[in-house]
């Protein structure tokens, strides 16, 4: 095979990984001229049916497009030859990193939330994997010791609502093979990390991959398989028994991480979390328990960091504003004390002097370097249109982003979807969801043609998750938007950024509240307060503060609400924030007429229609008039008292 070329496209480099139904060779794709990986399945394994089924199974794979699941790019047949080509990652499998005993509780946590959100993703889209088992899945280390992980291997994967029942013989069973060389592709369900009601033969559901996760899960911290020692057949293990505590065994984690695993481990699907955002959930939580990662700016990863492109804003903990970004290692960007400092004053709302800040920092940089580089302009752009958002100037912060991508043109598509994203979020803003809808996808074209890595193109992602968010919330679909806002905020996890945490905080929490679960919508919303407090983000409290009002008054307490809401309105009338001013007397407003204050609640109504009309903002409009037209109503008369 090696040195073929497949349908005059792939031409075929050395076998990089074998298993009983197929190889994997490197290859180069000569139309593209990329590297890529290419999984020939052996015409001898093929029946008829099975190739239909692989077919199928190569389409269900292709539709899933998700960060931590590995793509499929083509798919096809050479001869008798069957193929399926997918890119060839770096980093190692979680097998290599087990066996070198290179995880801990933090980078095992770390993985599995990035594999418990794949699964989340890929049982939304009634797509179940099967085969989860540290061989399947890929780890990259970036510069940040943050890992990035990629599911492999959906050549199992089967639609929840389609598939054929197997008569399973336990004599039969094949051989474990969960320990072969990391290199190696299992193309069969692996039994010892396959679910007992897949070993009997019986219907599996997306709970079945749960099962697989936390025997991943438990292998990661205990450094070996739990039933690798007992004794019986692999039948036998699977079915019968029960591993045993890791924290018996010394492996420092908490009460509730080690129940989540073996309940992921339960013998009955019943027994299992009831889904996959529940496991991914209770991660995230044990996460959030662990010790804070260490600053990157500390003298420990400074010298990893300086062979790295350097990200603007400050890091680690302290990184408040996450999107000032160099695009390019080659760019030449630096950014100086004064921009650092504006991305300090833009978060906690001081927003005049934020701009100054940017202005000034760009006419450095202009003086010391004459004409500035595209990237480098295209980033202040980024800057002041982010901060023009947030004042309520839409259409100057629309503008600057068209500016940018006039500037940068297809020289920088990274940073071209980011100006997209940014632009559909001020859409969503001002009510005008058609258009945010268009940002969206011309922004997911734009970052789907990029060729950077993983690291760079995160961040872009989950900006573009929390404008695909806001158009739900702003079409009446806060139930779809709990789906998007929850992979935006596991996202955002891996991104060591508090700023853009609080934010995937807060929205999850908003949408869970007009999909109306307050008991989560408050838990999430309170831990968005404190996230915010912690880094001084006016802005962002004045919109928590905002969601808390709405919640009270839901739950019949005005007087909390009202509470809430005067809180909101002062930290929105220091920053100057005409946007959230107008939601939050619009809101104190409905307080207001529930407590029979009609002229105070008339004052408040008027004020935020004002502030709406203001920055055009079409719902913050409507609802101020809705306001005025219940007093009017009330009074039947034409006009408000």
């Amino acid at each position: 095979m090696q040195g073929k070329t497949l349908l005059s496209r792939y031409r075929i480099g050395e076998p990089i990984g074998r298993g009983g139904r197929g190889v994997v060779y490197r290859a180069r794709d000569l139309l593209l001229d990329r590297e890529v990986a290419i999984k020939i399945i052996l015409p001898k394994v093929m029946t008829s049916d099975s190739r239909e089924r692989f077919r199928r199974e190569a389409k269900t794979a292709a539709s899933l497009e998700h960060p931590a699941i590995a793509p499929i790019y083509d798919f096809g047949q050479h001869g008798e030859e069957l193929f399926i080509v997918m890119p060839l990652l770096p980093g190692q499998t979680l097998r290599l990193l087990i066996e070198d005993q290179m995880l801990n509780p933090r980078k095992t946590i770390e993985i599995s939330i990035q594999v418990a959100d794949a699964l989340v993703y890929s049982h939304s889209q009634g797509v179940i994997h099967r085969d989860i088992k540290p061989e399947n899945i890929m780890v990259e280390w970036h510069r940040l010791r943050l890992p990035l992980v990629k599911v492999l291997d959906f050549g199992l994967a089967t639609s929840i609502d389609d598939q054929p029942r197997q008569d399973v013989n336990p004599a039969t069973v094949q051989p474990d093979r969960s320990h072969d060389k990391p290199e190696s592709v299992i193309f069969e369900g692996t039994p010892l990390y396959i679910s007992p009601e897949q070993l009997l033969g019986e219907e599996s559901d997306p709970r079945s991959d749960l099962y697989s996760l936390g025997m991943l899960l438990y292998e990661c911290l205990a450094g070996e398989h739990p039933l690798r020692d007992c004794k019986g057949s692999i039948f036998q293990r699977v079915l019968l028994e029960v591993p045993g505590s890791l924290r018996a065994r010394g492996v420092r984690i908490s009460e509730s991480l080690e129940r989540l695993i073996l309940s992921c481990l339960a013998k009955t699907k019943e027994d299992r979390p009831k889904n996959a955002r529940e496991a991914l959930r209770g991660l995230v939580e044990a996460r959030q328990a662990l010790e804070p990662m260490p600053d990157p700016t500390t003298a420990e990863a400074s010298s990893a960091l300086s062979s790295s492109p350097a990200e603007d804003g400050p890091r680690g903990g302290q990184r408040l504003a996450p999107h000032s970004r160099s695009e390019s290692p080659q760019s030449g960007e630096d950014s100086s004390l004064a921009d650092r400092l504006g991305d300090l004053l833009l978060v906690q709302g001081e927003y005049l002097e934020a701009q100054e800040a940017y202005r000034g920092a760009r006419e450095t940089q202009r003086s010391a370097d004459g004409l500035l580089s595209p990237n480098i302009e295209t980033r202040y752009l980024l800057k002041l249109a982010r901060l023009a958002s947030q004042l309520g100037r839409y259409q100057e912060a629309l503008d600057r982003c068209r500016h940018g991508l006039e500037i940068v043109g297809h020289s920088n598509r990274l940073r071209a979807a980011e100006l997209m994203a940014l632009a559909g979020l001020v859409c969503c803003q001002r009510g005008r969801f058609h258009e945010a809808e268009n940002w969206l996808v011309q922004g997911r074209e734009c970052l789907g043609m990029s060729t950077r890595g993983e690291a760079e193109i995160l961040p872009v992602q989950v900006m573009l998750l929390r404008t695909e968010g806001n158009l739900l919330m702003g079409q009446r679909q806060p139930t779809r938007a709990v789906d998007v806002y929850w992979r935006a905020l596991a996202m955002a996890e891996r991104l060591d950024d508090r700023w853009e945490h609080s934010i995937g905080l807060f929205n999850f929490g908003e949408a869970l509240l007009e999909s109306g679960d307050e008991e989560s919508a408050a838990d999430y919303l309170m831990r968005s307060v404190n996230e915010k407090s912690a880094i001084g983000d006016r802005w962002g409290l004045a919109y928590a503060r905002h969601a808390l009002a709405r919640l009270h008054l839901e739950q019949g307490d005005r007087v909390s609400a009202r509470e809430e809401a005067e809180n909101g309105l002062r930290l929105a009338d220091e920053i100057g924030n005409p946007k959230i001013a107008a939601r939050l007397r619009t809101l104190l407003g409905r307080i207001l007429l529930e407590q029979a204050d009609d002229r105070q609640a008339m004052e408040h109504f008027r004020a935020a229609l004002e502030a709406a009309e203001r920055i055009a903002s079409e719902p913050d409009i409507e609802n101020a008039q809705k306001g005025l037209d219940m007093i009017r109503n009330k009074h039947g008369v034409d006009r408000a008292p």
